[in-house]
């Protein structure tokens, strides 16, 4: 497991660990989560991003999902839901 406290951190943190989910903010200061997970994306198509938010919209689901992330779940989104989104995307759906 890894921390970052930035965007170019989760990029270097993400090449070093390589994992198999990556959690970042949609919203996140320099960068914003939709360009770092596109880099990781292109970086290892095998890790699995999931974008959090604290606002929800169709706008920003589908932002989410074009950029490469496998859901877009609300801050306040119980954990056993995120967690179970993260199961089901392992049949290659998406999570909304």
């Amino acid at each position: 497991m890894g921390l970052a406290s930035s965007c170019e951190q989760a990029l270097d943190v993400a090449a070093e660990l390589h994992p198999d989910l990556v959690l970042i903010g949609y919203s996140t200061p320099v960068m914003g989560g939709v360009e770092v997970t596109r880099r990781l994306v292109e970086a290892d198509p095998d890790t699995l991003v999931m974008l959090i938010g604290a606002m929800a919209g169709p706008e920003r689901t589908a932002r989410a999902l074009q950029s490469g992330a496998m859901g877009y779940v609300l801050l306040e989104t119980p954990p056993q839901v995120t967690i179970n989104a993260h199961k089901s995307s392992k049949g290659n759906s998406q999570s909304l």
